[in-house]
């Protein structure tokens, strides 16, 4: 119980620091200098390895910040994520090899691979992984949707949701109780 206490209290505090990042970045700076933040926190090819550390706490947008944070807290708090589960999701976050020209920030790395973490708990398996497959369709689809209504909006790095999602699958199979050790209903 203590352990489930320390990785929610560790969840809070990053979604705490991450909306008060957001909140600086778009109520201090103006657009221009949000937009060269964003140019030297992000993960792309040739960042450095502060950028690879802290790429996760930055976010294009307060609405992707809130929804990244909610993600990962809904992730937490509902299902027996231990804190190092959590912090192997980071860990996959950090080491996501293929980079781009693009910078890439935010938290859904943390939150996909958490995702394929708990896909091995959820009753209704093929459910759960056809609304992640619809979801990273969404997200791909998004600014096309934005731009038909004059709008733009950045790409979101979909090679990275999936990547994380498919390590988390693995990370999630190997904490998986094996079927004889399940509990018979």
């Amino acid at each position: 119980m203590v352990r489930r206490e320390k990785t929610k209290a560790t969840a809070l505090v990053v979604s705490a620091i991450c909306i008060i990042i957001s909140a600086v970045q778009y109520v201090v700076l103006s657009r221009q200098q949000s937009a060269q933040l964003l140019q030297h926190v992000g993960i792309m090819s040739g960042c450095t390895i502060l950028a690879r550390l802290i790429y996760s706490f930055f976010h294009a947008g307060i609405v992707h910040c809130l929804v990244n944070c909610w993600c990962m807290l809904s992730v937490v708090f509902i299902y027996p994520i231990s804190l190092s589960r959590l912090l192997i999701a980071y860990a996959v976050a950090v080491t996501y090899p293929f980079a781009t020209d693009t910078p890439t920030v935010g938290l859904s790395a943390v939150c996909f691979c958490l995702l394929g973490q708990v896909s091995w708990l959820t009753c209704r398996k093929l459910f759960f992984h056809l609304w992640i497959a619809g979801f990273i369709a969404f997200t791909y689809l998004l600014p096309f949707i934005f731009l038909h209504y004059g709008i733009t909006i950045a790409f979101p790095d979909n090679t990275l949701h999936i990547y994380s999602y498919v390590v988390g699958l693995m990370v999630g199979f190997l904490f998986s109780p094996a079927p004889w050790q399940q509990r018979q209903r």
